[in-house]
């Protein structure tokens, strides 16, 4: 009799070895992913502290995030390497105004989006355009700051991990 194994065995065994390596990098990914979006939460508050930081001193807020540099952040922060690419990954700021062309900031709201379904989603909201002069939670309506830059509106169709902060 012959000592080996057949090739179904072999065959058998690399299925096995592929299928498990397929369950195992698809976990690693969705892992990488979540990591990413981490920090993309922890840039987005630390964006966020700065401006508040930045409102506390002049009374409004800024028209442009580059205001924040480098006296209330010491580099802006970049989106995690490894992200998708697109300007949806991008961080966002959008400043908004209460009494439309007006050049006062009185609000703003930083969004991004993510790569996948997390907790932290639960909070975001979910508003179509600026342009179209959303009324928010507290009543009041606000506008895109004229002076703003209107590449950084919301888009108008929302995808679908958008994640977004604003003042409290």
């Amino acid at each position: 009799m012959r000592k080996g194994f057949t090739l179904i065995e072999l065959l058998i065994v690399i299925a096995i070895i592929v299928i498990l390596t397929a369950i195992a990098y698809s976990s690693f990914s969705n892992a990488q992913a979540g990591s990413r979006d981490k920090k993309r939460v922890a840039d987005l508050g630390s964006l966020q502290l700065s401006l508040e930081a930045y409102a506390n001193r002049t009374g409004f807020y800024p028209t442009s995030t580059a205001a924040l540099v480098p006296q209330y952040l010491a580099a802006m922060p970049v989106p995690p390497s490894g992200s998708p690419s697109g300007s949806n990954y991008a961080y966002h700021y959008v400043p908004l105004t209460e009494s439309q062309g007006s050049s006062i900031c009185t609000s703003y709201e930083l969004w991004t989006v993510f790569e996948v379904s997390n907790s932290y989603l639960a909070s975001a909201r979910d508003f179509s355009s600026y342009a179209l002069s959303p009324t928010f939670t507290n009543g009041g309506s606000f506008y895109l700051c004229n002076s703003g830059d209107a590449s950084q509106e919301t888009p108008a169709s929302l995808p679908p991990l958008y994640y977004d902060v604003m003042p409290q």
